[in-house]
């Protein structure tokens, strides 16, 4: 059954009204977004402009890669960003972690060791930088452990073409390994929406 031919969910439906995402070619995977946009639901996600929450959005702006929203604006959102780092050829579950789970995220150099859980993004400790579309110089390995049983949603990080910082005056003519990098996904990914409370720095 062809993407156009299959009743969508009612929140991928909405999705793809408010940004110009292509239809899901599948129902499986139609039913995989459905899980990820009810996680973000439940759990507080907001779709909220990218520059509201992020500084570097807000002073290096946008670029072209980026799925936007309409009700937002035509600006990305946290959830835009979020569905764009997912591979929904394979499958997206809600799943509770239970405590001592270890995590690791991967962060800047800068980044202080012990400093409380930032961001939502986290993977398993055994899978490497290079299998989650991460900057190129986001290596520095962070370890977490689970406080409490938490909510999550565990899927395989998809490919992205990664431009974090460009400033604005190139996003429309950027260049290719210096402006933006293809970094490659695969690796399985946890988007834990409230990390800092529920994580403990190792």
């Amino acid at each position: 059954m062809s993407g156009s031919a299959h009743r969508l969910p009612y929140l991928v439906a909405n999705f793809l009204a408010d940004t110009g995402w292509r239809v899901p070619p599948t129902p499986q995977i139609a039913a995989r977004m459905q899980v990820a946009l009810a996680f973000f639901e439940k759990h507080g996600l907001n779709a909220l402009p990218l520059d509201a929450v992020d500084a570097g959005y807000k002073s290096h702006g946008f670029n072209p890669f980026q799925v936007t929203s309409r009700a937002a604006g035509g600006k990305p959102t946290t959830v835009t960003a979020a569905m764009q780092a997912i591979d929904f050829h394979f499958d997206v579950r809600a799943v509770l972690l239970p405590p001592a789970t270890q995590l690791v995220a991967f962060r800047h150099q800068g980044f202080k060791r012990g400093a409380p859980a930032a961001g939502r993004w986290y993977t398993r400790p055994e899978t490497p930088a290079s299998q989650l579309a991460l900057p190129p110089d986001q290596t520095a390995r962070h370890g977490y452990t689970v406080q409490t049983q938490t909510p999550a949603l565990e899927s395989i990080a998809g490919d992205l073409l990664v431009d974090w910082q460009m400033p604005a005056s190139l996003a429309r003519k950027p260049t290719a390994g210096m402006d933006y990098h293809y970094r490659k996904g695969g690796g399985v990914q946890y988007l834990v929406p409230h990390a800092k409370d529920d994580l403990r720095p190792l």
